[in-house]
């Protein structure tokens, strides 16, 4: 009788047990909605970066355009006060130095109080020959082109700023560049966590993810020799600011396929020996 009892028993706990729900399913489908939701906060700033990459990119002629008319401005004649080059009379508000053991013009700024429009923060790219002898309160004469304040003067002494289009296309290209590189890093691990999270979630990130981070990193970095290039070629090769931008561009190509190959390689090897 007792025996039947306890037999029962153990079969009601074995019952029991058999009728509890495995828990790992349920976590599966909640790791695949946490991955789903990274993938939607992810997608607004990757979209972003892609959108102000080919942003950039479409700015390119505005920004050459300005900077090969830069140079062919002549003074203005009558009221006209845009494409041309005009003065004004200004105050110095407050000249500073941000480094004074650096003689970088980005460093040293002056403040400029227009008569007729606002405050400018003028850099300069030495104290020689002008910037030196500023005090606030005095009075000077400003050389403006269109938007930029391209030239401070004072008892006929003048010095140009820094405030000038000069460069300006290469920077906006760099810069386009760069967002395009880390927009289309993230965009496929943005795509996987938001279509395959299943996948992502059962077998984790693939072995090439590791090797596309560390390749959009050198093609980030291989702007700076591919900028220098095309300054180099733009400056002391007499080329147009197209052709500056090209050679950058160019450069910055070759710096990214050598990068992928290398390291394409370099896994390969690492997966042969392994």
């Amino acid at each position: 009788m007792g025996d039947g009892v306890g037999a029962g028993r153990d079969s009601g706990r074995r019952g029991t047990t058999g009728r509890r729900r495995d828990p790992a399913p349920r976590r599966a489908v909640a790791r695949v909605r946490r991955l789903r939701a990274t993938g939607c906060l992810l997608a607004p700033p990757v979209a972003f970066l892609l959108l102000m990459g080919v942003a950039g990119l479409l700015s390119m002629p505005e920004a050459v355009a300005e900077e090969e008319a830069y140079p062919r401005a002549r003074p203005c004649v009558g009221a006209q006060r845009w494409d041309c080059l005009y003065e004004e009379t200004a105050t110095v508000g407050e000249v500073t130095v941000e480094n004074p053991e650096s003689s970088k013009g980005r460093d040293i700024k002056a403040d400029v109080v227009g008569d007729t429009r606002h405050v400018e923060r003028l850099s300069f790219g030495t104290h020689e020959p002008l910037v030196k002898t500023l005090r606030p309160g005095d009075r000077v004469t400003v050389t403006l082109w269109r938007d930029y304040a391209v030239e401070l003067s004072k008892d006929g002494v003048r010095q140009t700023t820094e405030d000038t289009p000069d460069g300006t296309s290469l920077w906006l290209l760099g810069l386009a560049l760069a967002l395009l590189v880390a927009g289309g890093w993230a965009a496929p691990l943005c795509w996987r966590l938001l279509f395959r999270a299943r996948e992502q979630a059962e077998s984790g990130w693939p072995r090439h993810v590791g090797r596309r981070a560390r390749c959009a990193l050198w093609c980030a970095l291989g702007l700076i020799p591919a900028g220098v290039c095309g300054l180099v070629v733009r400056d002391l090769g007499g080329s147009s600011v197209w052709g500056g931008a090209v050679v950058m561009t160019a450069v910055w190509v070759v710096v990214c396929g050598v990068t992928a190959a290398v390291l394409r390689w370099r896994d390969g090897a690492a997966v042969t020996a392994s």
